[in-house]
């Protein structure tokens, strides 16, 4: 078990109690103080500068926002930005493999690359909201 040195003032060095607005000896406003490495913080401080404890109880860790979940349309753009990029991709090589024919494969393969192009875009945008 470690034991933790109490606070000082720093202009007299006189031993100052937690929660004490003042130094009892010479005046001098106390700072507040971390309870885990002593470091002293502003009076705003939720969490330690230096070591990270939470100051106040409950406060989420620092630099952590608690994450809000997905809109509706935020999933659905997610699922047309895969089908989009799986229909640029995979269907013009589903159509080489399945369609030797150059004239009538050229012209498929164009369509779904758009298509799958104008899918992914929208996805895209729909993900951001």
């Amino acid at each position: 078990l470690e034991m933790q040195q109490p606070f000082r003032c720093l202009r007299c060095g006189a031993p100052l109690m937690a929660g004490q607005p003042f130094c009892a000896n010479c005046g001098l406003p106390v700072q507040r103080g971390c309870p885990r490495c002593r470091a002293f913080l502003s009076p705003q401080a939720t969490f330690c500068t230096n070591c990270g404890l939470a100051l106040v109880p409950g406060a989420p860790p620092p630099g952590r926002q608690p994450a809000k979940p997905k809109s509706t349309v935020s999933i659905f753009g997610d699922i047309l930005f895969g089908l989009g990029i799986a229909c640029a991709i995979f269907v013009p090589v589903w159509i080489v493999v399945r369609q030797p024919d150059a004239a009538n494969s050229m012209s498929l393969m164009i369509r779904a690359f758009a298509i799958g192009g104008v899918m992914a875009i929208i996805g895209l945008i729909m993900m951001r909201k």
